[in-house]
């Protein structure tokens, strides 16, 4: 502890002198708290950012897996389907459509990985175009088929 001598002037003109102790030890604990606290703060914010970049890789690896489950029991059913319309006979079971959501989620949530490597995020990009394009598909076929069961010429054209 040292003391710190502050001079001043009163309103007769007369310095007077006034005492003010200073802790050194009390400052510089208190500069080391903050600073650990600001060390901590980072800290978390690293260790968050860490955490949900694995999280939306792992959703976005999820999406696809799906996706890929569900193009194979889509061909599957269309396997199936070409094999009962030899018999005319039809199924009833509709395509499934694939999740093409993923590439706004990664647009939000865009990980590292992908900001460091365009090629990578220029292949998800693709893939999302095929996604829609698969799923528009879908959808025109599913309607086809739910509207035109009745015509002649049916099992030709759902064959296509």
């Amino acid at each position: 502890m040292q003391n710190l001598t502050i001079s001043e002037w009163n309103s007769r003109n007369i310095p007077t002198q006034n005492t003010v102790s200073f802790d050194y030890l009390s400052f510089f604990t208190g500069v080391i708290v903050a600073l650990i606290g600001v060390i901590l703060t980072i800290a978390w914010d690293k260790y968050k950012s860490y955490k949900q970049e694995k999280n939306s890789l792992t959703t976005i690896a999820h999406e696809l897996e799906t996706n890929i489950l569900e193009i194979k029991d889509n061909k599957y059913s269309i396997s199936q389907e070409l094999i009962f319309l030899e018999q005319r006979k039809t199924i009833v079971k509709p395509l499934i459509k694939l999740n093409d959501d993923f590439s706004s989620f990664l647009i939000m949530n865009c990980p590292s990985l992908f900001k460091n490597q365009t090629n990578l995020l220029e292949e998800v990009r693709k893939i999302s175009k095929l996604t829609r394009e698969i799923n528009e598909t879908i959808q025109s076929r599913e309607s086809y088929r739910i509207s035109n069961g009745a015509m002649t010429n049916y099992e030709n054209r759902i064959k296509i």
